[in-house]
């Protein structure tokens, strides 16, 4: 089965990608998909976001990682046939910050 990756990405903090994410990851889980949240954001807000909720919970899985660690995250999520893996990260060295 192929894999789907959405990545959300902004030089601004604080423009909702966590909350996009979320909320992407929330309504495909609820239709059935398996999906994947890699969180890359330091504060780990959707790390902690899902462990604040019971795992009976028809939500996406989340995972935290760092930009060091990305290629090793992807590959572990492909070999676990993870189908939906949505990012959410600042973009770094951004010239419009």
């Amino acid at each position: 089965m192929p894999t789907n990756v959405v990545a959300v990405t902004i030089n601004k903090g604080g423009a909702g990608k966590t909350m996009l994410c979320r909320s992407l990851g929330v309504a495909a889980a609820r239709a059935g998909l398996a999906v994947l949240i890699i969180d890359m954001d330091t504060q780990q807000n959707s790390t902690s976001w899902r462990k604040r909720r019971p795992e009976e919970d028809q939500l996406p899985l989340v995972w935290f990682t760092t930009e060091n660690d990305l290629e090793e995250t992807l590959r572990r999520a492909r070999i676990a046939e993870w189908p939906s893996h949505l990012i959410g990260r600042k973009m770094a060295n951004s010239q419009n910050e």
